[in-house]
């Protein structure tokens, strides 16, 4: 089968690391095409994975709703050239341009929504983002959401339930595992970007408290890094705080960690920090916000700590930093959660039936057929 992905974004986002796990994960199965504006990091790092990239410049249409039109037609002429038989679009800006392409070819489109709760608020669909995410779910053939509240939040909106899947981002199973030093003393990896919108500060403040030997260790970089060194002197733990650059490969970092503390608000989708912990086989303690906890249950893999609470915060640091025989089992359910739900096998699989369900509900035999052979060899 050939499939062509469309994304509109090739920057930071969910989107472009999601899209290149399906171009490296279907590579060999499928005969992958991407478009997308331009030519971008990301454009290069698909094409080394495998897939066949096309400027489609008409996708950049923000400024220019007329573009839109123009890149409709643009789809149909790559689509028809390429022979495409499924159309994988992952972005709320060419989600409906994708179907309109289709649907003048006869060819299922399938749309992945990344960014739908943080589009709809719940209320009326007032931004132009929540009414681009509705359209593009409501009148694609299929649809991905990308955590379970996510695709509940489509339900109430009217979506199909039917032709809706919920597919949690997977990673890779062959991850490296955390195999911390027997003798070291405890530690603590948080991934920051220091921008001054997340709760880093809180956990300096917190870990001030815990009377309990453990080391915090930052991974990012950022306008808040210096303020950040100074509060952790200014608190007294200097010494028990240890910055690295954002360069740095968390996977590295973590395989020598004992745990991971996430402060980030999680939209739609499972963040990557957390998805690396799960697969390193590592306890959690994170924020209670957005789908997080579709990935810790509080108490059995990690903790969930309300925003704001600094006493919570301290007692979940607390707890892992001094007992080792509580992260040992909660970072085992940790890595029996990734095999379960968040693997790249299973995010793969699922996708592949989301795709065979839009061949078979749009009538394109030829791609289901191809599909099903490539699977069963």
């Amino acid at each position: 089968m050939t499939i062509l992905y469309i994304i509109g974004r090739t920057g930071d986002g969910m989107a472009p690391e999601y899209v290149l796990d399906l171009v490296r994960g279907f590579a060999s199965q499928f005969e992958i095409h991407i478009a997308s504006p331009g030519e971008s990091v990301f454009t290069a790092k698909a094409a080394h994975a495998g897939a066949r990239c096309h400027a489609v410049p008409e996708l950049d249409w923000a400024r220019s709703p007329w573009r839109a039109f123009q890149a409709v037609g643009r789809l149909g002429e790559l689509a028809t050239r390429i022979g495409a038989e499924l159309l994988d679009a992952h972005d709320s800006k060419v989600g409906f341009l994708a179907h309109r392409a289709g649907e003048r070819l006869g060819i299922p489109v399938v749309y992945t929504a990344h960014e739908w709760l943080r589009h709809d608020s719940g209320g009326a669909l007032r931004s132009p983002g929540a009414l681009l995410d509705w359209m593009a779910a409501r009148s694609s053939t299929c649809a991905i959401a990308g955590s379970s509240r996510a695709h509940r939040a489509m339900m109430r909106r009217g979506i199909d339930p039917f032709r809706t899947m919920t597919i949690h981002r997977g990673a890779a199973g062959e991850g490296i595992r955390a195999m911390p030093p027997q003798t070291a003393m405890p530690n603590l990896v948080v991934r920051s970007n220091f921008d001054g919108k997340s709760d880093d500060r809180l956990i300096l403040e917190a870990m001030a408290g815990v009377d309990a030997p453990a080391v915090l260790t930052f991974v990012g970089e950022g306008g808040s890094l210096a303020w950040m060194r100074g509060l952790a002197h200014k608190l007294g733990i200097g010494n028990r705080v240890r910055f690295l650059p954002a360069a740095m490969e968390l996977a590295q970092v973590l395989s020598r960690s004992h745990g991971l503390v996430w402060l980030g608000r999680a939209a739609s989708e499972t963040p990557g920090p957390v998805l690396e912990a799960m697969r390193a086989g590592l306890p959690m303690v994170a924020i209670d916000s957005g789908v997080v906890h579709e990935a810790i249950t509080n108490g059995e893999n990690g903790y969930l700590v309300p925003g704001g609470d600094i006493a919570g915060l301290r007692n979940a640091l607390w707890a892992l930093a001094a007992d080792a025989s509580l992260r040992k089992r909660m970072g085992e359910a940790s890595r029996v959660r990734f095999e379960q739900n968040f693997s790249m096998e299973q995010m793969l699989g699922k996708t592949e039936t989301v795709y065979e369900l839009a061949c078979s509900l749009s009538g394109n035999k030829r791609g289901a057929m191809k599909s099903l052979s490539a699977a069963a060899s």
